[in-house]
């Protein structure tokens, strides 16, 4: 009898300790999405009495952040001052870049002159941000095209519509095969921030049971930068 009681004991400390209950996550409309949908599967496979939920968002930001668990961020400049905890997980190089025929036209050789190219931006986009030798520089940019689709804006710069600006890991393929080339400039871009936003400073397990599985496994992503 003691030890049917100390099985069930066991069993029910167990089911305690397991993460379990709905989760909702956002993410950026395009990132890294093949790793990400993979990563989802293989933390359901492992926490079994979760139900997740994931949502996108386009834009610079989110617009409302509150009702999800996790929310991921991809900024180029620090996040608005809030009440929910942000943390930094990594960094993603960028450059701008443009169609090969119109880089043989374009000669940049101070970062003013970028104002008066025609740029392919995404909704909320104004100004593009490089680290100079005495701190950082805003360069504003105008639009030709605004588009939220990564694709759609990659697409625009191939077909030589203006300047894009793109982390280098997305931009790495169309670069080798010829459809687009870095536009050299006197400074580098800096780096856009991945962060994940969540309120509260007491995370619930299962919250936390999923940014712990994402976080050791995100060298997934970083081979890729």
């Amino acid at each position: 009898l003691m030890e049917g009681l100390d099985e069930v004991s066991n069993f029910m400390e167990h089911w305690r300790e397991q993460p379990r209950g709905s989760l909702k996550m956002l993410l950026p409309i395009e990132f890294f999405n093949e790793d990400m949908g993979l990563l989802a599967i293989e933390f359901m496979e492992k926490y079994k009495e979760i139900q997740l939920t994931i949502s996108h968002y386009s834009g610079q930001l989110p617009q409302e952040t509150r009702q999800f668990d996790l929310s991921f961020v991809v900024h180029d400049r620090p996040l608005p001052a809030s009440d929910l905890i942000a943390r930094s997980l990594m960094s993603l190089p960028q450059d701008i870049y443009v169609s090969p025929h119109c880089a043989s036209k374009i000669n940049i050789t101070e970062l003013a002159q970028l104002s008066q190219q025609k740029a392919i931006l995404q909704s909320g986009e104004s100004d593009w941000h490089f680290r100079g030798s005495v701190g950082a520089i805003s360069i504003p940019v105008s639009a030709r095209l605004t588009m939220n689709s990564e694709q759609m804006r990659i697409m625009a710069a191939m077909r030589g519509m203006g300047m894009i600006k793109l982390p280098r890991y997305v931009a790495e393929h169309y670069v080798r095969i010829g459809a687009i080339c870095r536009l050299n400039t006197p400074a580098q871009l800096e780096a856009q921030t991945v962060s994940v936003v969540y309120p509260g400073r007491v995370m619930p397990k299962k919250s936390r049971a999923l940014l712990e599985f994402i976080q050791d496994n995100i060298g997934r992503f970083r081979s890729q930068i």
